[in-house]
């Protein structure tokens, strides 16, 4: 035991005042390293794009309410007009129908006066042709009885669109019967009536009918589906524990993160939680997906040594022929999941154009990553996992919405979306903090309930 102590001072002492010479180049990257304050996440443009998000929107709820008030009267109106004008219409309808009737029934009592006048006239005519064995008073009994068969033919008649109407009489003498059949063809024209001035001639006041208000309803949820173009970048902020990781460790990052390709996907719900003042509640799905390829060949010529602190103290050049080569050539993959939770405020255009302005936070997190990344400070090239960045992630975003109401409750239109989301990405003993921001133009498609 006292020779490993005796080993360790002696070996201390020898390496005490022990210097390493450096070139200058060295020097002038060790100073910039040393100089180099980490950048840190700026807070107050953020602040100050939600003060004025939120003093915008203030002012937009003021005017809509003194808007409202303006215009209550009006719609009061406009429905008490509208009301008027059904009951109005519905009388006149009824009316009508009585008008008609009444009509009808005159028109049926003439035409049974007309066909019992007629039946008269042709008895007495078939009578005097008759035998004169027949009595007078035969005679007037069959013409009583033929008037009170005509009557009640003429009276119980149900089929209207019949064009023919028969008679049949009978007569008896001491010699047999005989049976005499009148029939008489009648015109049974289908009268129009004509609408007088005095009861379809609507007033003036009604004329106009009162136009409906599609965006006048109030729709509770609303669901909507959106994708479009779609650009994300990842910007480096700051390394934590800087002396304990290779000088490269930043420039293999950015590296490692430039090229993005990106998709988005947004399903989204609204909840209408302020009727009176617009204001809803957005949440829903979005997926992101982000696609990096990766083509890098790193030398190893300048090997890191440490002090027992594990702090990086020096680099020992070697010659690039013999350097060690770290190189990976692939096609990087990360997927996102993301639960935004938003507020929107709805501008009312006209009828059928609105406009919406959210902001709010987002939760994401990595579901799925495949690639390989390079780890310069151990030497290897690792597959890239999704262990490697954070489970949740909280970030800020914002946007604006124009849509128009194309049939019914469907609404289409063109959204615009910012958005930023800081992360830590760890890779063995680096662990570099980033922030992943961009824009989304999409298309959106939406159904109001």
């Amino acid at each position: 035991m006292s020779m490993g102590n005796n080993l360790h001072n002696s070996i201390k002492k020898a390496l005490e005042n022990y210097e390493a010479p450096l070139k200058d180049a060295q020097w002038t990257r060790l100073e910039k390293e040393l100089a180099a304050k980490p950048k840190k996440w700026k807070f107050l443009p953020y602040l100050y794009s939600a003060i004025l998000i939120v003093a915008v929107v203030i002012g937009v709820l003021l005017f809509k309410y003194n808007f409202n008030k303006k215009t209550l009267s009006i719609n009061n109106s406009s429905e008490a007009l509208e009301k008027n004008y059904k009951f109005e219409k519905e009388q006149n309808k009824q009316s009508n129908v009585i008008i008609k009737q009444q009509f009808e029934e005159n028109q049926n009592l003439s035409k049974t006066l007309k066909n019992s006048e007629i039946l008269k006239k042709k008895q007495i005519k078939l009578t005097n042709n008759l035998k004169p064995e027949i009595s007078e008073t035969e005679n007037n009994n069959s013409l009583s009885e033929i008037k009170k068969d005509a009557e009640t033919t003429s009276i119980n008649k149900t089929d209207k669109s019949s064009d023919t109407t028969s008679y049949t009489y009978s007569n008896k003498n001491n010699k047999g019967e005989n049976n005499i059949n009148v029939t008489d063809s009648i015109d049974n024209s289908i009268v129009e009536i004509e609408n007088s001035s005095d009861v379809t001639n609507e007033d003036s006041t009604y004329k106009n009918k009162p136009i409906k208000d599609i965006a006048k309803a109030k729709h509770k949820y609303v669901f909507s589906l959106s994708t479009g173009y779609s650009n994300m970048k990842v910007h480096f902020s700051a390394i934590d524990d800087l002396s304990k990781v290779h000088k490269d460790t930043r420039k293999i990052f950015e590296q490692s993160n430039k090229n993005t390709q990106t998709l988005f996907i947004n399903f989204g719900f609204d909840c209408n939680v302020f009727k009176g003042f617009n204001i809803g509640l957005n949440t829903g799905f979005q997926y992101l997906h982000i696609s990096q390829p990766v083509n890098i060949k790193y030398k190893m010529i300048e090997i890191p040594f440490y002090d027992i602190n594990r702090n990086i103290i020096g680099y020992i050049p070697k010659d690039s022929a013999s350097a060690e080569v770290l190189s990976t050539n692939s096609n990087n993959k990360i997927s996102y999941l993301k639960i935004p939770l938003r507020f929107n405020y709805t501008i009312p255009l006209n009828l059928r154009n609105e406009m919406l302005i959210t902001a709010g936070t987002n939760i994401s997190t990595i579901i799925s990553a495949k690639g390989n990344v390079i780890s310069v400070n151990e030497g290897l090239v690792k597959p890239l996992s999704k262990q490697m960045y954070g489970k949740l992630n909280f970030g800020f975003l914002c946007g604006a919405q124009y849509c128009r109401n194309i049939k019914n409750r469907w609404w289409m239109g063109i959204e615009n979306q910012w958005q930023i989301n800081p992360s830590t990405y760890t890779n063995g003993v680096e662990k570099v903090k980033n922030r992943m921001s961009g824009y989304n133009i999409n298309l959106i498609l939406k159904y109001k309930l």
